[in-house]
């Protein structure tokens, strides 16, 4: 029935939407987070030894031990494409092999699209 962007932020934006489910139902309205998703990688070695990264968290106000990962921001980019990105840019590594290991969404009522995919990275 209608969409409207009610708040524009930096990274994601919130959007509005008024619909109905069936022809002769109510108006419903959903309020969600406009993601522009994410990738994860999971880089292991021949040892079978995952890379963790420690960064700095400002909503929890701590350091936290990760995995590198990061947003899709960059227009026309594939999750592998961004997945090869985030490796290089937060591990200074490139990976020879590349496999999907889940596409999931975090949580399924506020984003419009998958929010992460996970490669394993060898």
């Amino acid at each position: 029935m209608s969409s409207r962007t009610v708040y524009e932020g930096r990274i994601w934006d919130v959007v509005s939407d008024s619909f109905q489910l069936h022809d002769d139902g109510d108006p419903l309205v959903r309020d969600y987070v406009d993601h522009p998703g994410a990738v994860a990688v999971l880089p292991m070695n021949d040892a079978g030894e995952v890379l963790l990264i420690k960064q700095y968290r400002h909503p929890v106000g701590m350091d936290l031990w990760e995995i590198p990962a990061g947003l899709l921001d960059v227009e026309g980019e594939d999750f592998v494409a961004g997945a090869a990105r985030e490796l290089a840019e937060e591990a200074d590594l490139i990976a020879g092999q590349w496999n999907v290991l889940a596409d999931f969404f975090n949580s399924p009522g506020p984003p419009a699209r998958p929010s992460a995919s996970t490669w394993p990275a060898a």
